[in-house]
């Protein structure tokens, strides 16, 4: 098929270049927004998040406090059992501790006084000491999803939680045991 103009045969050079002379039809306009625009929409949205996760995170500040494991991961404690200690003193803190069965005698309760007896960490490094001051057990739960142990929650100082967390196995004795 031929590609005539004005209906006198093919093209000649002279009409192939009055054609390029025509002005070109401008580009569609379309709705989408430049991608600076974009960019910038992205950034606060992101800013916006940020604020309200942060805002929603200093409200709810205080609900269920966090506590560290033996192995070193947080644990929250049970709401009930926190709510209805004493304040914590300062330099005190509620720490949870991860026990096997045999790491602690099986009658331990809310309210004894224990002492803590940390043992070497997995590398092999250190050797098993007492800590220092006495702590008070604020609740003992079972916890399935920690490996089939008990979640021991105590108060005792803050100094404590680090050293728990950098240790190997935790040994609990009770050296006062709770008025009934």
């Amino acid at each position: 098929m031929t590609d005539q103009h004005g209906g006198y045969g093919m093209p000649t050079p002279a009409d192939r270049l009055n054609s390029m002379r025509q002005p070109v039809p401008p580009a569609p306009v379309s709705n989408a927004s430049s991608p600076r625009k974009i960019r910038m929409e992205f950034v606060v949205l992101g800013g916006a998040l940020l604020i309200a996760v942060l805002g929603a995170a200093f409200v709810l500040r205080g609900e269920s406090p966090t506590i560290v494991s033996s192995e070193g991961v947080p644990v929250i404690a049970p709401e009930a059992e926190v709510r209805q200690s004493v304040s914590l003193l300062s330099g005190e803190a509620f720490i949870g501790v991860a026990l096997e069965i045999g790491n602690f005698p099986i009658q331990l309760k809310k309210g004894d006084v224990v002492r803590v007896i940390t043992t070497p960490s997995v590398s092999g490094g250190g050797d098993a000491k007492e800590l220092p001051a006495p702590m008070t057990v604020k609740s003992v739960e079972t916890a399935s999803d920690v490996g089939g142990r008990f979640v021991v929650t105590l108060q005792g100082p803050r100094t404590a939680a680090t050293e728990i967390a950098m240790s190997g196995p935790v040994h609990l004795t009770i050296v006062e045991e709770a008025a009934q």
